[in-house]
């Protein structure tokens, strides 16, 4: 007798096992993280240059290590991307579409007399139809590896962006590569990264 209970609550317990497990499963599989590539494309050209001093409209960019900056402040006028969606009128909207670029011309630049390189701490910031969102990015901000006197010489800037704030709640990461124009001061970056939400 004992034996036949002790098998009943034996195969209670499994079930109720079974039932715990398979609602574990299924919770894990609706609130499983999905990836996807965010590629976000801005054209624009700059707004204002503030000298002596970080930018200052976030945190990452009021760093300046060497404590010798200056700042870079760029209205968006083509600005596209997969996860916001659309952006309208960009130019009309800035400073929310926009980018702020602090530049550190301290002992941190690499190079010589013939051009350098000098670390960057800068902020994008976009407001799109699906999404709004900032990204904090730095990298190397270069003098143009061909004639600076051109009217076509291009600045480059490379490096690495993280996403600061997402209204819809994407986290992620990924490279920035694009370029200044030297003398004309247009400005175009892509930001390329996988984005989990």
């Amino acid at each position: 007798m004992r034996d036949a209970v002790n098998l009943n609550m034996q195969r209670g317990f499994g079930f109720v096992q079974l039932i715990a497990i398979l609602i574990l499963t299924s919770t894990g599989i609706a609130n499983a993280a999905t990836t996807v590539q965010e590629t976000i494309n801005f054209k624009g050209g700059l707004h204002n240059r503030l000298i002596n001093q970080a930018c200052g409209s976030t945190t990452y960019n009021s760093i300046c290590p060497s404590g010798s900056c200056s700042c870079e402040q760029y209205e968006g006028m083509v600005v596209t991307g997969n996860l916001i969606g659309k952006v309208t009128h960009p130019e009309s909207n800035y400073p929310a579409v926009g980018i702020d670029i602090t530049v550190d011309h301290g002992a941190d630049r690499v190079g010589s007399v013939n051009g350098s390189c000098e670390p960057i701490f800068a902020s994008l910031f976009v407001v799109g139809s699906k999404d709004t969102q900032e990204l904090d990015f730095n990298g190397s901000y270069c003098s143009p590896l061909s004639n600076p006197n051109a009217a076509t010489a291009q600045s480059p800037i490379k490096g690495g962006f993280g996403i600061e704030s997402s209204t819809v709640g994407y986290t992620g990461f990924g490279t920035v590569s694009g370029s200044v124009g030297f003398n004309s001061g247009s400005i175009k970056l892509i930001f390329k990264g996988p984005a989990t939400h």
